[in-house]
């Protein structure tokens, strides 16, 4: 049985010193069940850094970036027998401006394709709303799509 554990860091209004120490905590816990410790684990597929991490202050999303490419190898450092992803939603940024329209009509202070591109991130994921990004991308009201297909 694979199965992913996922930990959130909040990345505004906290410091590399509190992600590190709940990275360490997540990573070092032992499981009361199993008695091993989640780095050891052989049922743990992969770590994600943070489920849809934003940074509405810094819509280029090089705030977020940094702050990958600094827990990547960190987490790295304490485990590398798993998998790690981001957990990006999946926008795109200043690394591929031509790609940017195909963004819902707001911006989350990602790059995708920057953060993804860090050596520790060995897979990347997206978390698409197509029932809510339609309307917004294609600026269409009550429709009943069939089949919406990954841009």
């Amino acid at each position: 049985m694979v199965a992913t554990v996922l930990f959130r860091v909040l990345l505004v209004c906290t410091t590399s010193v509190s992600s590190r120490n709940h990275v360490q905590k997540v990573l070092a816990r032992v499981n009361t069940i199993t008695g091993i410790a989640y780095r050891d684990d052989p049922t743990v597929m992969a770590w994600e850094l943070m489920n849809e991490p934003c940074c509405q202050v810094d819509y280029s999303g090089n705030t977020v970036d940094e702050w990958v490419q600094e827990m990547a190898p960190y987490v790295k450092s304490i485990d590398n027998k798993h998998l790690l992803a981001v957990g990006m939603e999946g926008f795109y940024r200043d690394s591929v401006p031509d790609r940017k329209q195909y963004n819902p009509g707001y911006q989350v202070g990602t790059d995708f394709i920057k953060s993804n591109l860090v050596k520790e991130i060995d897979f990347g994921t997206i978390h698409a709303y197509p029932d809510v990004w339609y309307d917004e991308l294609f600026h269409i009201t009550n429709y009943t799509p069939t089949c919406i297909g990954i841009i």
